[in-house]
């Protein structure tokens, strides 16, 4: 029976992350049996974490309940490879002393599991609230900010020049209640630039948002009225007419309720493209007398009523009442 050793990385790039799976596994001795698991993993027996990410609160947090080992990585221009006070830096050069280190610290029974089934994987990022996240995302004087999951690296974002860069190793990308942010290192931000492409960030994080339908978002009533500031790009295909459709009539300000009777939408579509506008600063709230939309079904019967009370105001002249 193999024994299993769990590992997470975090905090650097692909390109980083794959070098390091190869060079770890030839310093293992071929009754191991490696797991890649991501931090949310309920028992990691080592994690390797950029240094400059050591202190965050999800990191101590995680070291703190289900990590037995760790080793901070820092980036080094030549000789990686050495280890000094739990620190690895890297790229590595030189194997020895990692061998050196696993077979210390990683390799001995207690530290390993010998199990032919690896526990399900759960969560352990606190949730965060959507609304401070991207609080913290549009906030100018953070530059570039990084936005990870408990499965790692998604979206580098720079709001300075609106841009974003996705995970190209993720189709469909979405979001989900484990999603945190941090500041992104220039390390990180430039090996991240020169292997994602690169997408306008309003575009990249409609698409992304307009996905992730699990995510908590801030929530309003029908009874509220909406303003929506910025038009989404539209995609293309057949959601583009309902975006449309919504964009134009809260676009004017409107009343929840009255769009939605009006377009025949579901409440959930509606307040999902509420909230993504909310979220990308596209749109807020407002008070009823700024709202200027009026369904249309609603101005024909005003011009009736007007008709009426027209009718009768003549009328009542004309007998001097």
């Amino acid at each position: 029976m193999k024994r299993v050793l769990n590992i997470a990385v975090s905090g650097v790039s692909l390109v980083v992350l794959n070098q390091l799976k190869t060079q770890i596994i030839s310093c293992l001795p071929s009754d191991i049996e490696v797991h890649w698991v991501n931090i949310s993993e309920q028992h990691i027996d080592l994690l390797l974490v950029n240094k400059l990410f050591f202190h965050s609160s999800s990191i101590q947090n995680i070291l703190s309940h289900h990590v037995s080992h760790y080793l901070c990585l820092i980036k080094v221009a030549d000789n990686g490879g050495r280890i000094i006070d739990d620190t690895l830096s890297y790229p590595l050069v030189h194997l020895d002393e990692l061998n050196r280190w696993l077979h210390d610290y990683c390799l001995n029974d207690s530290s390993v599991a010998k199990s032919k089934v690896m526990a399900e994987p759960t969560s352990h990022l606190e949730p965060l609230d959507a609304a401070s996240i991207f609080d913290n995302i549009f906030n100018s004087n953070n530059g570039f900010i990084q936005v990870y999951d408990e499965k790692g690296f998604l979206v580098l974002i720079d709001t300075a020049t609106d841009r974003i860069w996705a995970n190209s190793e993720i189709p469909m990308l979405r979001f989900n209640n484990t999603i945190h942010q941090s500041y992104a290192t220039s390390q990180f931000i430039q090996e991240t630039i020169s292997h994602q492409r690169t997408e306008d960030l309003y575009v990249g994080l409609w698409k992304i948002l307009d996905r992730s339908i699990t995510l908590n978002v801030p929530q309003v009533q029908l009874s509220q009225y909406f303003k929506l500031h910025i038009w989404p790009q539209l995609p293309a295909g057949s959601v583009r007419k309902d975006l449309f459709k919504l964009s134009a009539c809260f676009a004017e300000g409107a009343n929840i309720q009255m769009v939605a009777d009006h377009l025949e939408l579901s409440h959930q579509r509606i307040f999902h493209f509420i909230a993504i506008a909310q979220l990308l600063r596209m749109g807020q709230c407002i008070e009823p007398h700024e709202a200027k939309f009026i369904a249309p079904q609603q101005t024909i019967e005003e011009a009736k009523v007007n008709k009426i009370s027209g009718f009768f105001g003549k009328l009542r002249k004309k007998l001097g009442l």
